[in-house]
C-alpha cells in the first residue's frame, strides 16, 4: 500500500465508486474479476480444485499484478499537491484544475486497487488461508468498511455506487464469498483492453525474438489490425497508441491497413493482427534470416 495517500486512507477513500468514475482499464479489470468469480464457482461446484486455483492464480498474477498495476502506474505516480500561490492568473487556475483532475484519477485507481485486492484475498483464501488472513487483517486496519449502498436506479441497473471493500467481519473466514457485480456491462471496454494487451505482447515477443536489449527502442512498428472495429478505435485513440509505444519501447507506432508489408521488415502473424518491424540494421536482418533458416531446418528434421 505504499502508493496510497494519507489523505485518502480511511472512510473517505473506501467510499464506493460511481460507474462513470471508471476508465476503460478499470472496467476491464473488474470484468476480468467477475469472470474469475464465475469460473471459480463453476470449478468448485464440480470439485475441479486445480482449475479453480489456476483461475485465481492467472487473474491475480497476470491480469492484476502484471497488467493493471503496470497500466495504473501513470495515475499512481501523480501526487496531488497544494496550490497555494497567491497569484490568480489563468495559467495558475488551469494548473490547479489539472492537478485536481489527476488527483481524482489517482484516488479512483487506489480504490479499484483496494477493492480488487480485497476480493482476490477472499478468492485465494481456500488455497492460501494463513497468508490471505494476514493480508486481509492488515487491510482491515487501514480501510474501514463503508455501509453498503446497492440501490437500484430507475433504469433497473444496480446503483452506480459500488466497488467498496468490505471488512465488517472479524475474519476473512466469516466474510461473504464474492459475487459477480457487473455482468456484461463493460464487455466492449474489456475487449478493447484485451486487444491492447495482445498488441503489446506481440511486439514484446518480436523484441525477444530479435534479441533486443530491454532499454533498446524500436524505430517504427506497423500493426495490421484485421478487425475493422478495433482498427478504427485504435486509430482514433491516441492514448492507447502512446501507451503501446511506451510499454513496448517503440518510437513510432503505425496502425496500418490490411496487406501493408514492405521489404526489409521482420514480422509475426496472428489470428487477428499482424506486426511488422522496419528500420532494422542490415546486421539485424541477416541475423534474423539466419535464425529463420535454422528454425526451418529444425522443423523439417522433425517432419522427416
Amino acid at each position: 500500500f505504499t502508493n496510497l495517500d494519507e489523505n485518502v486512507v480511511g472512510a473517505r477513500h473506501t467510499s464506493p465508486l460511481r460507474e462513470n468514475d471508471l476508465s476503460s482499464i478499470d472496467q476491464w479489470i473488474v470484468t476480468e474479476l467477475d469472470e474469475t468469480i464465475k469460473n471459480m464457482d463453476q470449478y468448485l461446484t464440480s470439485f475441479r480444485f486445480y482449475d479453480a486455483a489456476n483461475s485465481i492464480y492467472h487473474f491475480f498474477w497476470h491480469s492484476f499484478c502484471d497488467w493493471y498495476l503496470e497500466l495504473a502506474k501513470s495515475a499512481l505516480s501523480v501526487r496531488q499537491t497544494a496550490q497555494r500561490d497567491s497569484s490568480q492568473s489563468a495559467v495558475d487556475g488551469f494548473r490547479r484544475a489539472l492537478w485536481r483532475k489527476k488527483g481524482e484519477r489517482r484516488r479512483v485507481v487506489q480504490s479499484v486497487l483496494i477493492s480488487v485486492m480485497e476480493t482476490s484475498m477472499r478468492l485465494l483464501h481456500p488455497f492460501m488461508p494463513f497468508l490471505t488472513e494476514e493480508i486481509w487483517q492488515l487491510m482491515k486496519k487501514d480501510f474501514p468498511s463503508p455501509s453498503p449502498q446497492r440501490r437500484r436506479n430507475p433504469s433497473g441497473r444496480i446503483s452506480p455506487r459500488f466497488l467498496a471493500p468490505r471488512f465488517s467481519k472479524e475474519s476473512i473466514m466469516l466474510s461473504e464469498w464474492p459475487k459477480p457485480q457487473f455482468g456484461n456491462r463493460f464487455e466492449q471496454e474489456a475487449n478493447e483492453i484485451r486487444f491492447f494487451r495482445k498488441v503489446v505482447v506481440g511486439i514484446r515477443d518480436l523484441r525477444t525474438r530479435l534479441g533486443l536489449k530491454p532499454a533498446e527502442k524500436l524505430n517504427v512498428v506497423h500493426v495490421i489490425i484485421k478487425n475493422d472495429e478495433m482498427r478504427e478505435y485504435f486509430g482514433k485513440n491516441k492514448d492507447f497508441k502512446s501507451m503501446i509505444s511506451q510499454l513496448s519501447r517503440v518510437n513510432e507506432l503505425e496502425i496500418a491497413t490490411e496487406g501493408f508489408k514492405g521489404s526489409g521488415m521482420v514480422g509475426r502473424v496472428y489470428e487477428d493482427i499482424e506486426i511488422f518491424i522496419s528500420g532494422l540494421s542490415p546486421e539485424g536482418l541477416k541475423a534474423e534470416e539466419k535464425r529463420t533458416k535454422m528454425k526451418i531446418s529444425e522443423l523439417e528434421g522433425v517432419l522427416r
